[in-house]
């Protein structure tokens, strides 16, 4: 077995030749950390105009309506006293509630006691969960009119959540807006692969907006498979323009890639080019990238929860995972951009009992360049470990980034940032947990192959290194892909 290297020793030999970050990079990861800060202090309020206009977008192509077969609608939810949440209009449910020996289910009789008609929708892909689409005499209720009848639900015992939109929670950031990427022409060369074939390699999910079909002579995403359904549409219409979170996929993956060369990606898009898709989609995903032989999954999403009682759907996959699977599967979350100690989901599965289990959860949360807690980075005992969120660097998309920058409270700070066209072989710096989280990915899969470890194995070796942040919630502060800009 080869000895283990510490994180500090290994080598990243393609950044050989390259400088330090220039002073528009700084200014960049400047204006991108201040925005993230910004929206955690106004609790990362997503309901702005931005938002209204994701829910009209979707609300319009999709033709949402009271029956079974027709789209649910989308609207906010208030989670507590200052933070709105994208949901769907409609509650999920453990289908243990929801006899198949044609009696009427208990929930629905429940909920009819108290004036509510509730219409339950299977799930062919996760049958343990059952969709409720409810209404009461004035017609469908809305996301933030649901909460009446989950509270009834919980009163019961009963699993069930909102359908909550997780790629607009705290992690998903806009290319739209301040705290996007921006490019970077201080990048690496083409990828260079120099372990032998025959090491073994393990699969690595990233359940996210897809990958972009497009070709790169750079090498850093070859292999990735392109299915069509994961395939990043990038684009709202022909303009070129790209949508609100096109390229996150292809940027955290090649963030996997950049700490493992070697990194088997696949690819499970599950967020269309509106951005819109709910826990119930994610569950799916999840599933579905188990059942291909993936032991390890990224997910770089999530968002707080509704009296924080965790996503059901999600929560019935890791159970299911947990049920049926021999080899542990590790799910690597990102902590979230919203300041405080809050929970943000999946992440906050890591403290759940699968922790132990053949699932675990592991909560990433951001560092800054000196290894301090990022300001805008969420955190907590439910934190597991940390790594630079600050101007992570990585590959980014074809197409025109437009951005419309809000005032932010630095020196000088630029009108406007003009619009971007992005060529082949793309790549961009980019602020965020959702950055930091398949940094820890590529070090489990690069730790199991490299020292002939199984994924579980890899986790516990690596969350022995670093420094210890835990009294100040950021668990194991570790240093993976190298600071190109270390303070003074």
């Amino acid at each position: 077995m080869t000895e283990p290297v510490p994180l500090s020793e290994w080598e990243y030999p393609w950044l050989t030749g390259q400088g330090s970050l220039s002073n528009a990079d700084n200014l960049a990861g400047d204006i991108q950390e201040r925005a993230l800060t910004a929206e955690s202090e106004q609790s990362v309020r997503q309901n702005s105009a931005q938002n209204q206009r994701l829910i009209d977008r979707y609300n319009r192509l999709n033709t949402p309506g009271p029956g079974i077969d027709s789209a649910p609608g989308l609207s906010t939810v208030q989670i507590d006293q200052a933070a709105e949440q994208l949901a769907f209009e409609e509650l999920l449910v453990r289908s243990s509630h929801m006899p198949a020996d044609g009696a009427r289910p208990e929930v629905v009789e429940l909920l009819a006691d108290q004036g509510f008609t509730a219409a339950p929708i299977s799930v062919p892909e996760l049958p343990e969960v059952t969709v409720l689409r409810i209404q009461d005499a004035t017609g469908p209720l809305t996301a933030e009119q649901l909460k009446a009848p989950l509270r009834i639900l919980w009163a019961a015992k009963i699993d069930a959540s909102l359908n909550q939109c997780p790629p607009l929670g705290y992690t998903a950031k806009s290319v739209t807006n301040d705290s996007g990427p921006r490019p970077s022409q201080n990048h690496p060369p083409n990828r260079l692969v120099s372990t032998s074939a025959d090491d073994p390699v393990h699969k690595v999910a990233v359940i996210d907006t897809g990958i972009a079909d497009q070709a790169r002579q750079d090498h850093w995403l070859d292999g990735i498979p392109t299915d069509q359904q994961d395939i990043d549409p990038l684009y709202l219409d022909q303009s070129g323009v790209l949508s609100e979170i096109a390229g996150h996929g292809t940027f955290v993956s090649g963030v996997i890639r950049q700490v493992d060369t070697r990194a088997d990606i696949r690819m499970y898009g599950v967020f269309g080019s509106d951005g819109i898709a709910g826990d119930l989609d994610v569950a799916k995903a999840l599933l579905r990238a188990v059942q291909d032989g993936v032991r390890i999954v990224n997910l770089s999403l999530g968002t707080v929860m509704l009296d924080n009682r965790p996503p059901v759907a999600t929560m019935v996959a890791l159970e299911l995972i947990a049920q049926r699977e021999t080899d542990v599967v590790v799910v690597v979350c990102a902590a979230g951009n919203n300041k405080n100690e809050t929970e943000v989901f999946p992440a906050a599965f890591s403290r759940h009992q699968w922790k132990v289990g053949t699932v675990r959860v592991v909560a990433v949360a951001g560092l800054e360049r000196d290894s301090s807690g990022a300001g805008f980075s969420s955190r907590g005992r439910w934190v597991d470990c940390s790594t630079l969120a600050r101007l992570v660097l990585s590959t980014f998309v074809q197409g025109t980034q437009v951005v419309t920058v809000e005032p932010v409270d630095i020196v000088d700070p630029p009108d406007h940032w003009p619009p971007v066209v992005y060529g082949p072989d793309s790549w961009a710096l980019w602020t965020g947990t959702s950055f930091a989280a398949p940094q820890v990915t590529g070090a489990i899969t690069r730790a199991a192959r490299e020292q002939d470890k199984s994924v579980a194995d890899a986790l516990d070796w690596l969350l022995t290194q670093g420094t210890d942040l835990s009294s100040s919630g950021f668990g194991r502060a570790l240093q993976i892909l190298p600071d190109r800009n270390p303070p003074a």
